[in-house]
């Protein structure tokens, strides 16, 4: 007998045969065969869905779009804005040399600003319907005496655009004056006072010089006019039209309170 190493074999399970299970037919799954008219709807379906999704991808796309223009666009409102801040407070600050000689001292709400060179001349001889003159500022012609103004408030009213089909009716009027975009106009509101001269009463009052003795008791006189100051600028904040506006009737009226007789010689004629 001859001794081996080898391990002892073990024997081999028996394999069980797989038996197919008998299936009825009616719980049998047959293949599932699509007609053509499914097999068309179900094309057309995956052709909707194709566009559908890029119809969606292009709409997101032109939303992206719209909010770039809507910034891009509010950006662009805000350079201009900035610039126009920039244009009126500059054309204030020109204003406020003119009027005042631009002295950064603080001033009080009634200080008054000095027209020593400067006159009203009346542009209409025709009284206005409204009771309010129109007068033109000139140099070196003074028709008041020891006249003076004080401004209220002073503000930019309309800035000339490129694009004039936003303007309204008073920058309509300063785009027909300068014609230049970045032209504007300015208005200062307050009070003007001064003394009758005979000048005045020759332009406004030509049938008082009939009587000297009343001409001599009305020059020298002090009225207090309700004003209005609009400067037309250009676009190099230069002066191109200058317009002062005083509500004579007003005055007079504070004239009829304090000289009665005085405003009966000026306004009898004129009434009759």
């Amino acid at each position: 007998m001859v001794a081996t190493c080898e391990p002892p074999k073990r024997p081999r399970a028996q394999t069980k045969k797989r038996q197919s299970k008998f299936v009825p037919d009616d719980q049998r799954k047959r293949p599932y065969r699509m007609s053509v008219t499914q097999k068309k709807s179900r094309q057309e379906f995956k052709e909707h869905e194709s566009k559908v999704f890029n119809l969606t991808l292009d709409i997101n796309d032109l939303k992206q779009q719209v909010q770039y223009l809507l910034e891009c666009r509010d950006l662009q409102i805000t350079c201009l804005l900035q610039t126009r801040q920039r244009l009126e407070a500059a054309v204030l600050g020109t204003v406020d040399k003119i009027l005042f000689g631009g002295s950064d001292r603080p001033r009080s709400g009634d200080e008054g600003c000095s027209f020593s060179r400067m006159f009203m001349d009346q542009s209409d001889g025709s009284t206005p319907s409204n009771g309010i003159y129109e007068f033109c500022l000139q140099l070196d012609k003074p028709n008041f005496n020891h006249r003076s103004c004080t401004i209220a408030t002073t503000q930019v009213l309309s800035v000339v655009e490129e694009d004039p089909e936003g303007d309204n009716q008073d920058t309509a009027e300063v785009r027909k004056i300068c014609d230049v975009p970045g032209s504007c106009l300015v208005e200062a509101v307050g009070e003007f006072t001064g003394r009758f001269t005979r000048q005045i009463i020759v332009s406004m009052f030509p049938h008082v010089l009939s009587d000297e003795m009343m001409v001599a008791q009305i020059i020298g006189l002090s009225i207090t006019c309700p004003a209005r100051l609009l400067l037309y600028f250009n676009a190099h904040r230069t002066i191109v039209r200058q317009i002062a506006q005083a509500d004579v009737f007003a005055a007079l009226a504070a004239l009829q309170q304090a000289k009665p007789q005085e405003f009966a010689a000026i306004m009898g004629t004129a009434a009759a």
